[in-house]
């Protein structure tokens, strides 16, 4: 069974910024794939960009979009 969810890194970066990624649990193995985008911990919720974020409309569609091409 494959499990797929967005999160943000735990470790930030040095602006107070985590970068936000793709992970990806396959027969109990985990990976995760940063996918170059940043927000603060309030910014992104239950997988999602909140309205905190100035472009979460479409960064929410473009996480839909990939969540549903990678499965």
């Amino acid at each position: 069974m494959i499990n797929i969810k967005f999160i943000l890194q735990s470790k930030s970066l040095s602006s107070e910024l985590h970068v936000v990624a793709l992970r990806v649990i396959f027969n109990r193995k985990k990976r995760e794939f940063g996918l170059n985008w940043r927000c603060k911990t309030d910014e992104f919720e239950n997988e999602q960009f909140t309205r905190k974020h100035k472009d979460y409309r479409r960064r929410n569609a473009l996480l839909t979009k990939n969540q549903i091409k990678s499965l």
